[in-house]
């Protein structure tokens, strides 16, 4: 029982090292093998411990695997024992049945209320796990109101998570809302922190180009706001040096996929600016054009982006 519920965790954990998990976790659940496996996880099910039962399932999450009578078996187990668990691992089943899209089963809504009740207890990483598991969920109401606090904890954990999931947390949730200011200013200090490498000019910091985009997507976008709020706003000041020092960092465009391209052209678009930059960006759009790689909205987005740059461009 013991030895199931460890392969299923260390198959999980290889899988997440990869480069691509989504595309090796569907290529590894399809086989006739895992099939097995998941039968004997189901007949096994009634006597596992509760920590071995949530090991399983954040492990099948990991795995994104979503077969129905599975994870039924699942969410009434977990619901008989959720008094046993503490906060992170409620937390943990929380972040697999949303991974999942589990939200009927009958533990969700046990879960959400014990999470909810301590989510400053939580870990920074863990916090940044559900963000990232409940934003794709679209609008459910229990996710709108979970959402903001959430957001809130996580401005206040300490320690504080790898810069590399702050930043990508901070780009899911800013497609759902503006980041809560706490936040935003935890976000700029790590930006600014990541920017003080050695170094001069394009060779300063550790940031690459990727993660120099979206921190500038994530600033812009604030911009309106901040400056709405000025002077109450410690952010007003602090936003635009460090936008100007991001953009003077960009150099290698080659290296960036056709949705970050975009990215920068709503940037430069949102500062209204145009020359080298511009020039080059548009020649890397162009041959994107030319090779089929960018979709229809992403065309619709660099016509925009143009447009408010140069109005009456071709």
């Amino acid at each position: 029982l013991v030895q199931q519920v460890e392969r299923l965790a260390r198959l999980a954990t290889l899988v997440q090292a990869c480069p691509d998990p989504e595309a090796w976790a569907a290529s590894l659940t399809a086989g006739p093998d895992f099939g097995l496996v998941l039968r004997r996880v189901e007949q096994l099910l009634p006597s596992f411990e509760p920590l071995q039962m949530r090991e399983a399932l954040c492990s099948l999450a990991s795995l994104r695997v979503k077969q129905p009578s599975v994870m039924m078996v699942f969410g009434e187990q977990i619901a008989g024992c959720l008094h046993t668990f503490n906060t992170a691992d409620a937390a943990r089943c929380m972040w697999a049945f949303c991974t999942l899209s589990l939200l009927q089963a009958p533990a969700y809504p046990q879960m959400m209320r014990s999470v909810e009740k301590h989510l400053n207890n939580l870990p920074a990483e863990l916090l940044c796990e559900l963000i990232n598991a409940i934003v794709p969920l679209g609008r459910a109401a229990a996710c709108a109101r979970l959402l903001p606090k959430l957001a809130d904890a996580l401005a206040q954990a300490a320690p504080k998570p790898p810069f590399e999931l702050l930043l990508r947390t901070a780009r899911v949730l800013c497609a759902r809302a503006a980041l809560p200011e706490p936040l935003l200013l935890e976000l700029r200090n790590a930006v600014a922190h990541e920017c003080s490498g050695e170094g001069e000019g394009s060779l300063s910091g550790n940031l690459s180009t990727q993660q120099i985009v979206v921190s500038l997507w994530l600033f812009v976008r604030h911009l309106p706001m901040m400056q709405a709020q000025a002077p109450f706003s410690p952010l007003t000041p602090l936003l635009p040096p460090l936008i100007e020092r991001l953009l003077l960092l960009i150099t290698d465009l080659a290296s960036l996929t056709a949705h970050h391209l975009c990215e920068v052209l709503y940037v430069l678009a949102r500062l209204q600016r145009s020359g080298g930059l511009l020039n080059r960006l548009l020649q890397q759009v162009e041959q994107r054009l030319a090779m089929g790689q960018l979709r229809t909205t992403q065309m619709l987005e660099a016509a925009w982006a143009l447009y408010e740059i140069q109005p009456g461009c071709e």
